[in-house]
């Protein structure tokens, strides 16, 4: 991607609309204004900063001096960098860490990174001191347009992904462009995974919007991130203020992640999360296809927005028995059916219930690494 311009100004303010509990989502260019913002929706005082220690390398001079200059000073504890950071002892010796630090109640917890630094930092506020507010500042496209918005925060069990954790509201999201700047390729194409996701959601005009927006995308115009970045939060807040805890209408945000969180289960992290939510978004759509409730054209349409983006296809083989196994435990499984996520024939998300068999059907789907436009998938009409 061309470099970004990192102007400083903020250039949009998006409310979560949670009654007491709202938050704003702010979108600037760069961290000048986050100390400010910090103290609008919180007040001056103590914080702790929690990063992986390569973040906290790069941006925590820029982001503790934007802190302190606005009156909030704040101490820096580092984790291990990537996905194995999200463990019990992990999240343990941060809590420990954070305590005695001095966390206090009303002392936030600033979670400066991407996914894994937010579910991790974000369930150490929820946890310490039976809670204490969370800042958010995602550092990756992903975690802007998707993970810091909606409060879920959590770590990994030995069991599955996100078995542990808690619904837990930040009191503001800040999120600097300029980060972008700095992120390899399949950083951004992990972000491009959920952002595809929330286009299907909303249906054929958003996604000939993403569609249409992809060059500029890929010439690093920094007015099209900015649309595109506030127009996936506002969506995803929508989805959140109408359905804070995933009661019904926030299970459509699983959407391909079922196969996804299995396939990247399986291949122990080396595929970026948003990457194979991509391949679990084509998979999904072909099973759905393949009972009749989905379009027979959304794979290949799925799988033609991806190349439009320069998200890489599907190249592994994984045993069926293996994503079955992963799929026995995903956390939308209650009893003996799973909730999965479809766009309907209509164009419109729905939920089905699939058991035991029909879950080995979708495993059986996700196992081959067979191109899924020219091999599996029919040529749309």
């Amino acid at each position: 991607m061309a470099e970004l311009n990192d102007g400083n100004d903020a250039m949009d303010v998006i409310t979560v609309d949670l009654g007491a509990r709202s938050y704003p989502v702010v979108i600037a260019g760069g961290f000048d204004g986050l100390g400010p913002a910090v103290v609008r929706a919180l007040g001056p005082g103590p914080a702790v900063l929690i990063g992986s220690a390569p973040l906290l390398e790069r941006f925590g001079p820029e982001v503790l001096g934007s802190l302190s200059g606005a009156g909030v000073e704040a101490i820096p504890l580092g984790h291990p960098d990537g996905e194995p950071a999200k463990q019990l002892g992990v999240w343990a010796a941060l809590v420990e860490a954070a305590l005695g630090a001095g966390l206090r109640r009303g002392a936030p917890v600033i979670a400066l990174g991407g996914g894994v630094t937010g579910d991790l930092a974000g369930f150490v506020a929820a946890s310490a001191n039976r809670g204490v507010p969370l800042v958010g500042v995602p550092t990756s496209l992903l975690a802007m347009v998707d993970s810091s918005v909606g409060g879920k925060v959590g770590i990994n069990s030995a069991l599955g992904k996100n078995l542990i954790g808690a619904f837990h509201q930040p009191s503001l999201v800040y999120a600097a462009l300029g980060c972008l700047a700095s992120l390899p390729a399949e950083q951004l194409q992990s972000g491009l995974g959920e952002v595809i996701k929330h286009a299907l959601l909303q249906g054929p005009e958003a996604v000939d919007r993403l569609e249409r927006s992809a060059p500029a995308l890929a010439r690093g115009e920094r007015g099209a991130w900015a649309a595109l970045i506030g127009e996936n939060i506002r969506y995803k807040a929508s989805i959140v203020a109408a359905d804070e805890r995933e009661g019904g209408l926030r299970a459509i945000l699983n959407l391909g992640h079922t196969a996804g969180h299995a396939i990247e289960a399986a291949l122990e992290g080396s595929v970026p999360h948003g990457i194979c939510v991509y391949w679990g978004l084509q998979i999904e759509a072909r099973f759905a296809a393949d009972r009749g409730l989905g379009a027979p054209s959304l794979p290949r349409a799925v799988q033609a927005l991806g190349a439009a983006l320069d998200l890489p296809e599907f190249d592994a083989t994984i045993p069926t028995d293996t994503l079955f196994q992963l799929m026995l435990v995903d956390k939308k499984r209650a009893r003996a059916t799973l909730a999965l996520p479809i766009i309907a024939a209509d164009g419109r998300p729905a939920l089905v219930s699939l058991d035991a068999a029909a879950l080995r059907e979708l495993a059986e789907l996700a196992s081959s690494p067979e191109d899924p436009c020219a091999r599996r998938f029919p040529s749309a009409p």
